[in-house]
């Protein structure tokens, strides 16, 4: 089967397409944002990404993983390793690494992003089985099939009630586990992810809050009903035991 491969979010425009065009001096224009609050560091974050993806657009891919890396070292004590915009340039930083063959920190820093992003959200947020699934890569990569095959795992078990079946990420998993499955995988891009806002947490619609609601009443009316059974039986052989007793008695 075809190697499972970065990809680019369908749909549509999200934080890191705010293009503003090529910015000089790399993190220096930005500086003040270590005085400043986390929403300014959020707004330079975004266009120290766009300045990033200038650049690797521009073929400079040393350049594009410096600006990340010293984006980073701003964000990060600021709006925490946890934040999601931070969490998204971590895995945009992996991926630049993983395009100049530098494996090994790929997989570091999709390792320490995955470890902090499990300190506030759950397997199954968007983000997180984003991750996982380029650290099922970059494993696949390495040639270590058992961690790739626990990534894609992970991805292929909780993507498609988050991601949706047929997402691309979900079905590269799946077919990476099941090569022989009769499937048709899509179509995958290689490279950073730039365009992506899947990793947003998805609302839940009033329906399916209303069919969460149902799933959690149906175990208690079937514990209702067997206890209500038990009785119904429990009385019944009382009211014979107490029958065969008179009747014993008159004879």
């Amino acid at each position: 089967m075809q190697r499972p491969l970065y990809l680019e979010g369908p749909h549509g425009p999200s934080l890191y397409t705010a293009f503003r065009g090529p910015t000089r001096g790399g993190l220096a224009r930005y500086a003040g944002a270590r005085q400043h609050d986390g929403v300014s560091t959020l707004t330079n974050l975004s266009a120290i990404v766009a300045d990033a993806r200038a650049r690797y657009e521009r073929g400079d891919l040393r350049s594009a993983r410096e600006v990340l890396i010293e984006a980073l070292v701003v964000a990060t004590p600021t709006l925490g390793a946890a934040d999601r915009d931070v969490l998204q340039t971590n895995r945009l930083l992996a991926a630049l690494h993983r395009e100049a063959g530098e494996l090994a920190p790929a997989r570091r820093i999709l390792e320490e992003a995955i470890v902090a992003g499990q300190r506030r959200w759950p397997d199954d947020d968007p983000l997180m089985l984003l991750m996982a699934y380029d650290l099922g890569v970059v494993a696949d990569e390495f040639g270590n099939r058992h961690e790739a095959r626990r990534n894609f795992g992970l991805v292929a078990r909780l993507g498609p009630d988050v991601l949706g079946p047929a997402h691309s990420v979900v079905m590269a998993a799946a077919g990476y586990l099941d090569p022989e499955a009769t499937q048709v995988l899509p179509a995958v891009q290689d490279g950073p992810p730039w365009n992506n806002n899947d990793h947003e947490p998805r609302k839940r619609s009033e329906s399916s809050k209303r069919s969460e609601l149902v799933q959690h009443r149906a175990p208690r009316r079937r514990r209702t009903l067997v206890i209500l059974i038990v009785v119904i039986v429990a009385l019944a052989v009382v009211a014979a035991a107490a029958t065969a007793v008179i009747v014993l008695r008159s004879g």
